[in-house]
């Protein structure tokens, strides 16, 4: 069934706002958490063993970074899974099926 002239452009008009606010997010939190007086400072949400780290030690990178970087992919993730869905059931352009 072929999908209204409305549906489409409310779901052309939702992705192009998610497109124009995914980079100024993406932007935001990393500003937040490095600074001193932002409320979600990462010394604030991190306990301190994750992030300091002794130069003269021997011992391994502080899993900080590595949690951090996981999470991101994972928020990329569920716009992909958003996208495809999307373009899936014809929602961006026409019907592949």
């Amino acid at each position: 069934e072929p999908k209204s002239t409305y549906e489409l452009s409310w779901v052309s008009n939702a992705i192009a706002w998610s497109g124009a606010l995914v980079w100024p997010l993406m932007l935001t939190v990393p500003l937040l958490l490095s600074s001193m007086y932002s409320p979600i400072s990462y010394r604030q949400v991190f306990p301190e063993s994750w992030y300091v780290y002794d130069t003269l030690s021997n011992c391994a990178p502080k899993p900080l970074g590595l949690v951090l970087g996981i999470l991101a992919v994972a928020v990329g993730q569920v716009f992909v899974w958003i996208f495809f869905y999307l373009f899936k059931f014809g929602y961006l352009g026409t019907d592949p099926r």
